[in-house]
């Protein structure tokens, strides 16, 4: 896979969500109550994670990484 600044900015926007849902959880751990915005930070962090398949599942040729796309199943089935 070719590095792209679009493939950047998806991975820095990844990093900012995923921090927000791990605050999120932090503030539901302290309160021992889960509350509504802790989901949608979590439905923003899981989408961005999504957008950054062709960069982590996807070989140079753009061709999908069958090792990769088959952990991704895996952890699926576990959670």
């Amino acid at each position: 896979m070719i590095w792209t600044d679009q493939d950047g900015d998806d991975v820095g926007d990844a990093i900012t969500l995923l921090r927000s849902a791990a605050a999120s959880l932090e503030g539901d751990l302290a309160r021992r109550r889960a509350r509504p915005g802790t989901r949608a930070a979590l439905d923003s962090a899981m989408a961005a994670l999504l957008a950054l398949d062709d960069v982590y599942f996807e070989d140079d040729a753009g061709q999908p990484v069958p090792e990769a796309w088959a952990r991704a199943r895996h952890l699926l089935r576990k959670a």
